[in-house]
């Protein structure tokens, strides 16, 4: 006995060309419409070119990314602090970055980030920043490449080479404005900035 299937194909079949052109079947969607509905999409990407010089002998470091319009300086205070201040993208910052254990946190006007270290080489920054469209919580991980202050960066929105050399580094890479902004990105260089310090503080003779 037919099914119902091959019986349907069969009249399908048999109509007349002129019975046919005149049926109307649903459209296929775009491919521009399909890739929207896809849990992936391609990133809109920014340069990151980042520079964090040590200036008058490591008691102060400048921050600079002159595409993302950053410009901030992290000085070394007392009781193992550090204070930064400077221009993002046309916004003052100020902060105060403080060290508790093997960690950091850093304070200031819309900003509540800490900077953890787990195990000997991976650190990873968490907290709440409010970039110019609203708060966002940032998660970054940095784990160790080649040696002490060089680090890989692979998270939604960004990925970067953070790159020593002497007391100065450096961070390149992309990033999506949509996921990350460029408040986020600056918090990265300050506590960069204070790995960097850290590594150049005298150490203690045996």
């Amino acid at each position: 006995m037919m099914n119902r299937r091959a019986l349907a194909g069969l009249l399908f079949l048999s109509l007349p060309m002129s019975a046919l052109a005149q049926l109307k079947l649903p459209e296929l969607p775009s491919f521009g419409a399909v890739m929207e509905q896809l849990p992936f999409k391609t990133m809109e990407s920014t340069r990151i070119s980042m520079d964090i010089r040590s200036v008058f002998g490591g008691q102060e470091y400048d921050i600079r990314d002159s595409f993302a319009r950053i410009d901030l300086n992290v000085r070394p205070d007392a009781g193992g602090r550090y204070r930064c201040s400077g221009d993002v993208d046309g916004r003052y910052l100020t902060g105060e970055i403080e060290p508790y254990g093997d960690s950091f946190r850093l304070w200031g006007s819309g900003l509540n980030i800490d900077m953890r270290k787990y195990g000997s080489d991976r650190w990873e920054i968490s907290g709440f920043v409010d970039e110019a469209d609203g708060s966002k919580h940032i998660s970054i991980a940095l784990r160790q490449r080649w040696g002490p202050g060089t680090y890989s960066i692979f998270e939604s929105g960004l990925s970067a080479d953070v790159s020593r050399f002497g007391k100065d580094a450096s961070i390149s890479g992309d990033m999506d404005p949509k996921r990350f902004g460029k408040k986020s990105l600056a918090i990265l260089g300050l506590f960069v900035a204070v790995l960097e310090a850290e590594a150049d503080k005298p150490q203690p003779k045996p």
